[in-house]
């Protein structure tokens, strides 16, 4: 059980067809009792609403290293999408044929449902990685330590499912050609991706190294070796057809993080106006109007 990544994926997708369409009709029987006309068209339309927000937000795009939390966070902005599709068509329908009631209650269903989905599917996938399946062979090409780090690393995370097989150091003199040796054991010992460290590249090498494995559906990846930046955040982006590696994303670049503030704004302000100001201003008009004959508020008058 080696390479089943894609089925995964399929899994999921389905997964959460089937939770989507029976949580609303599972909501739509209980509210009303029985099926009637809008039921059918409501059941195409959230169905093709949530096509068209995971076809937005990518859900399904998770590599073998990425926490619960990132899954989550995708999980959420894609029902985030759906609400505003689905309300935006209750909006223009504007038709009572349309229970809101039965809206909030298929929303919080499908939240809770999902949360308990991705949170048992999640750390199951992982159980199975440490017991040997759904892993992949790797072979690691290094002129460094960094690519070291990196065999330590998986080695003690068998979660992620990665097997380093072989790790060769071209500073030594018997690696001084090894492509050929590695296309041999990469194809004898079913090896699934090539990692290739930047310090060690040879232009010739890895295009030669790259035709290879597009050949025979290995994967390529290249170590970015930057210890002087390994603390901070890098992004990968083109500009043209050049690669370029953004450092130190600002914060608020990502439109997720922007929503996040501006809901945290929003919270923090509504607390503070009702724990807060609901009374302390009334005290505060209180000693104003003590102190001085004047209104409590200010209020410019026209032409002065």
């Amino acid at each position: 059980m080696t390479r089943y990544s894609q089925y995964i994926k399929r899994i999921n997708i389905v997964s959460d067809l089937v939770i989507l369409n029976g949580v609303y009709t599972a909501v739509f029987y209980f509210k009303f009792g029985a099926f009637h006309d809008p039921f059918t068209f409501m059941l195409f339309y959230i169905n093709f609403a949530w096509i068209f927000a995971t076809s937005m937000v990518k859900p399904y795009d998770i590599s073998r290293t990425s926490t619960f939390y990132k899954v989550l966070r995708s999980t959420f902005f894609v029902l985030a999408v759906h609400v505003l599709l689905v309300c935006a068509y209750y909006v223009f329908e504007q038709t009572h044929r349309y229970s809101r009631e039965l809206l909030l209650l298929m929303y919080m269903s499908l939240f809770v449902i999902s949360f308990f989905y991705k949170l048992l599917f999640h750390y199951a996938i992982k159980f199975a990685r440490r017991q040997g399946m759904n892993y992949r062979n790797i072979v690691i090409i290094t002129q460094n330590d960094n690519p070291i780090q990196l065999q330590s690393y998986l080695n003690s995370h068998p979660e992620y499912g990665y097997r380093v097989k072989k790790v060769i150091d071209t500073d030594r003199p018997e690696n001084n050609s090894f492509q050929e040796d590695l296309k041999q054991y990469s194809l004898e010992n079913g090896i699934h991706e090539i990692f290739y460290s930047m310090s060690a590249i040879n232009s010739e090498t890895l295009a030669d190294l790259m035709n290879f494995a597009e050949e025979n559906l290995i994967r390529m990846r290249l170590i970015a070796d930057f210890k002087w930046v390994t603390v901070r955040d890098l992004e990968l982006e083109k500009i043209g057809n050049v690669p370029v590696m953004k450092v130190h994303t600002t914060p608020l670049d990502d439109w997720d993080k922007q929503l996040s503030k501006r809901i945290f704004d929003i919270l923090f302000s509504t607390i503070i106006i009702v724990s807060l100001l609901s009374w302390l201003l009334p005290i505060l008009a209180l000693f104003i109007k003590l102190d001085t004959k004047g209104p409590v508020f200010f209020k410019q008058q026209n032409g002065t």
